[in-house]
């Protein structure tokens, strides 16, 4: 099996933000790169980064 090159991350924009019990939210995103983002993909998984000082990040970091 070929192995894949790994996803850069990219930046998305927060459409919605709703609490829908005390312990889970559900946050909508909205943005370019979800065009490229596969539809229906058993190993598909998001993954959230956040600024450590609570800054909304601007671009992608450097990984």
């Amino acid at each position: 099996m070929e192995k894949r090159q790994p996803r850069q991350p990219a930046c998305l924009v927060v459409k919605e933000n709703r609490e829908l019990t005390p312990n889970m939210r559900r946050i909508t995103f909205s943005g370019e790169a979800l065009k490229q983002y596969p539809e229906i993909e058993t190993s598909a998984y998001v993954k959230l980064m956040f600024d450590f000082d609570g800054n909304p990040l601007t671009s992608p970091p450097h990984l």
